[in-house]
């Protein structure tokens, strides 16, 4: 009689492996439609929303963003946000923002 075993766990191998191929596909469609949701959102909301990195930088800005600020993205992107404030207001908010 042949030893079936190999074969045998051969194939549950393959087989488990296509569920983990299937969920992780799943999981890929599902946090793709929740980035383009995210992203709708973000963009059309009416609330000015922008992204600051450590160094104090606008790394993102949304549309209404631009509308508040009155400058083009691409001149907002990169700057030091404490530069869009008033000098007397500068300490507070950059303290503020560092908690």
């Amino acid at each position: 009689m042949p030893d079936n075993s190999l074969p045998d766990n051969l194939n549950q191998r393959i087989t488990s492996l296509e569920q983990q191929v299937k969920l992780f596909e799943t999981i890929d469609q599902e946090l793709t439609q929740g980035i383009s949701l995210y992203r709708f959102i973000v963009e059309n909301s009416h609330v000015g929303i922008f992204i600051i990195d450590d160094h104090y930088h606008i790394v993102y800005g949304n549309n209404e963003l631009v509308n508040i600020m009155g400058y083009p993205l691409d001149e907002i992107i990169g700057r030091d946000f404490r530069s869009f404030i008033a000098a007397d207001s500068e300490t507070e908010v950059a303290d503020r923002y560092a908690r």
